[in-house]
């Protein structure tokens, strides 16, 4: 069995001035957080938050009752499910080319709306603008889209 301490070390006495100032600099890290904290709850106080927040605590049953009530209505559950596909699909995009083909639409809309518009009544005219290599890449994109998608509804 160990024998009872009965002496402290003067190493102990010493360290001691050491650890006076890291429990003085916890203690300011302390304050510093309580008045941040302080802060905090003035500006939830001054802009109302605070009683929206205090309302909403008092009346946690109802409202989690109306919440559950809500998101367990089919509709919002599809929603739910569109979103997740929807954040699927974009995250197989390239981002680069998704940007390229946005920064498209984005112009041509603006040209549309300034007026420059490509005029055409019939097909001679799709097919004469059909040689200009800008739209010719533009119909090879949309056609390429379309048999991607085509092979997806099979």
């Amino acid at each position: 069995m160990a024998a009872p301490i009965t002496a402290v070390p003067k190493a102990v006495f010493l360290d001691d001035a050491h650890s006076t100032g890291a429990v003085s600099e916890s203690t300011t890290a302390a304050e510093s957080t309580s008045s941040k904290l302080n802060h905090l709850l003035d500006a939830f106080a001054e802009t109302g938050w605070m009683d929206v927040l205090t309302a909403a605590l008092e009346e946690r049953r109802s409202l989690l009752a109306i919440l559950v009530n809500e998101l367990n209505r089919p509709s919002t559950v599809d929603v739910v499910k569109s979103f997740l596909s929807l954040g699927q699909v974009m995250s197989s995009f390239d981002a680069s080319a998704l940007a390229a083909v946005g920064k498209g639409v984005a112009d041509g809309v603006n040209k549309v709306h300034e007026g420059q518009t490509i005029e055409v009544r019939g097909i001679w005219d799709v097919l004469k603008a059909s040689r200009d290599p800008d739209i010719s890449r533009a119909f090879s994109t949309i056609l390429t889209i379309l048999k991607a998608m085509g092979e997806q509804l099979r």
